[in-house]
């Protein structure tokens, strides 16, 4: 158990990745492990959407998460997470006009491993479904986004370590959005 102010992460970052306050609880024996946490932004912390009113230094996020791993297969590992974001974030001053309320959920899964002597891989695929607010009206827009991240890595036993990685990603979005993180725009 540990509890405070902490590095707090899932799988590969991708999904979530960040110095927080909370609590985590991790469970190992040999070829599982598991952990779960709940995290709070930082007293004072900016909005990652600065089209809120009062943005600078007012973030009010929970971060709820579980991740599971399995590594019972030889030089590999699979691993799934799930994370609950939920935005209490106010304005200042207050907005009557616009809710700016930010709420996911996602989904992941993933696995890494070595393949022979001198290959490695990872790849994580993630979903992610939630609610917001569309700017300029206070109707609710319903999220649904994926992701995929993969990387070959080829590494050589020779002199000087060389390494060769071809990593592709993709995601899904919103065509006619404009900023990935403000409701304006966004």
């Amino acid at each position: 158990i540990e509890a405070g102010r902490r590095y707090f992460n899932l799988g590969r970052c991708i999904v979530y990745s960040d110095i927080n306050d909370g609590i985590q609880i991790n469970f190992r024996k040999p070829g599982f492990n598991a952990g779960l946490f709940a995290a709070k932004t930082l007293p004072h912390e900016s909005n990652i959407d600065a089209s809120v009113p009062g943005y600078s230094k007012n973030s009010d996020r929970y971060f709820y998460g579980l991740g599971l791993g399995y590594t019972g297969i030889p030089h590999q590992a699979i691993y799934g997470f799930v994370l609950s974001q939920n935005d209490f974030s106010d304005e200042d001053p207050i907005d009557s006009q616009q809710n700016y309320t930010y709420n996911s959920q996602y989904v992941g899964i993933g696995s890494k491993g070595n393949i022979g002597a001198c290959w490695s891989y990872w790849t994580e695929m993630i979903k992610q479904t939630g609610s917001t607010r569309i700017f300029g009206t206070d109707e609710r827009k319903h999220v649904r986004a994926y992701a995929m991240d993969a990387e070959a890595v080829y590494a050589p036993k020779i002199t000087s370590s060389p390494r060769l990685s071809l990593e592709y990603a993709f995601g899904s979005g919103d065509s006619d959005r404009v900023n990935v993180t403000d409701t304006q725009s966004g």
